[in-house]
């Protein structure tokens, strides 16, 4: 029987949105489920996953949202294969969980660790697309950039409070 545990986390609107089309697009992660009390002025998202295997939940939830918004955009905005985006995806994802979220994070605050995965995206993705001769603009990057960095936002934000609650148990 798997154990469960239930995170309360408090977001502003443009993240409710962002979370709620997130998860409305990637239905498929049934080991994860999202829902709102449905109060305009209190409103906030329940989020419930399991708590054994909390680094592979979190390494593939990491994984899933920045695959979600890279491989969206860049096949939007330039001529990447879908394989080339997803293979510098995933790759994007193992550097930013080790750097971000397994080192800054832990000796930071949640904007910090935001803001060096935004600038670890931004010239990652431009590293890569002139690499690959992706024709992606310095516009398309920087679009590319903050919708990644709207999505570590509130994945940092779950990772904090996911920390003190671990911390409050012991």
């Amino acid at each position: 029987m798997k154990r469960r545990g239930k995170w309360n986390i408090f977001l502003t609107k443009f993240e409710k949105n962002f979370v709620r089309h997130l998860h409305d697009g990637m239905s498929f992660l049934h080991f994860l489920h999202i829902s709102t009390n449905g109060k305009e002025n209190n409103e906030h998202i329940k989020v419930t996953i399991p708590k054994k295997g909390g680094f592979v939940v979190k390494f593939i939830f990491k994984l899933l949202l920045n695959g979600a918004i890279a491989i969206t955009v860049l096949l939007w905005l330039t001529k990447a294969t879908f394989w080339e985006a997803a293979i510098s995806s995933v790759v994007l994802s193992v550097i930013a969980y080790l750097l971000g979220d397994q080192y800054v994070l832990r000796i930071s605050n949640n904007t910090v660790a935001t803001l060096v995965d935004a600038v670890l995206a931004f010239v990652y993705f431009w590293v890569v697309a002139s690499l690959l001769k992706w024709d992606l603009s310095i516009g398309g990057l920087i679009f590319l950039t903050l919708f990644l960095g709207v999505g570590e936002a509130v994945y940092h934000r779950f990772l904090a409070i996911n920390r003190e609650r671990e911390k409050a148990i012991g």
